[in-house]
């Protein structure tokens, strides 16, 4: 299955993370991996928060499926070790990172689709991420 993708930007406000879940919701709906929608939701809802929260500029999220996984993707403006803790990504099947690069800081998380059925894909090595 070709992977699929959905990207938005948004600005260092609350109000966005209410729409970063709709996004995701509708992409998730479209792509027919609806089975993970509750675990997105909330990874979309506390990666944006916090990102909001800690951001002065415009925030990206970014959502990829292949079919067997679904990735969400958070870019901000680079944030200090520690203040992008997803301690709840494993109870909701989820593996997660963080890189830095040029003053940009990617906290992604990884959940399985279980449409597919299938395992996780091998995590990265290192903190670089999917």
């Amino acid at each position: 299955m070709a992977e699929r993708t959905t990207r938005a930007t948004m600005s260092a406000h609350v109000s966005e993370v209410a729409r970063g879940r709709r996004i995701a919701a509708e992409a998730l709906l479209a792509w027919g991996d609806d089975s993970v929608l509750p675990a997105v939701e909330l990874l979309v809802s506390e990666m944006l928060g916090a990102a909001v929260r800690r951001a002065s500029g415009e925030v990206e999220l970014r959502l990829r499926s292949s079919g067997d996984a679904v990735v969400v993707e958070v870019d901000e403006p680079a944030c200090a070790p520690g203040d992008a803790e997803l301690w709840f990504a494993g109870d909701v099947g989820a593996e997660w990172g963080r890189r830095n690069r040029a003053g940009r800081t990617v906290t992604w998380a990884r959940v399985a689709s279980r449409r597919a059925g299938a395992a996780l894909a091998e995590p990265p090595t290192g903190t670089s991420g999917p």
